[in-house]
């Protein structure tokens, strides 16, 4: 069981979202061979749940609608954010929760795109 474990882990990244509200964390590591490593953490102890999904584009379906207490994770969107730095503006990429007509829902978890290896 711990060998098939670890070897999920190091199936190579073909995304990978992080968000970090302090205390906790939460982290979705999307993988190459369709697979993700979704990491949810608090203090220090990590949750890891395992699914699969699909991607087209900017647009991921995940095998799944809830995990833990995160709700409307089924339909994903990677989209453009501008943040304001010091020195101005920069785009970045974050991940969205999007509603079946690819609206970002508002007041959603925004995960923020730290590895993309889809180029």
């Amino acid at each position: 069981m711990e060998f098939k474990i670890q070897r999920k882990f190091n199936q190579p990244t073909l995304i990978k979202v992080f968000y970090d509200g302090d205390y906790n964390g939460t982290a979705i590591d999307f993988k190459k061979d369709g697979t993700y490593i979704f990491d949810n953490s608090a203090i220090g102890l990590s949750d890891y749940t395992y699914g699969t999904y699909k991607i087209n584009g900017n647009n991921i379906i995940l095998d799944t609608d809830q995990i833990d207490n995160l709700t409307d994770l089924k339909q994903l969107k990677i989209h453009e954010k501008e943040i304001n730095y010091q020195d101005g503006i920069k785009k970045e990429l974050y991940l969205f929760q999007v509603d079946t007509n690819g609206k970002i829902i508002d007041r959603t978890t925004e995960y923020r795109v730290t590895i993309d290896n889809r180029k």
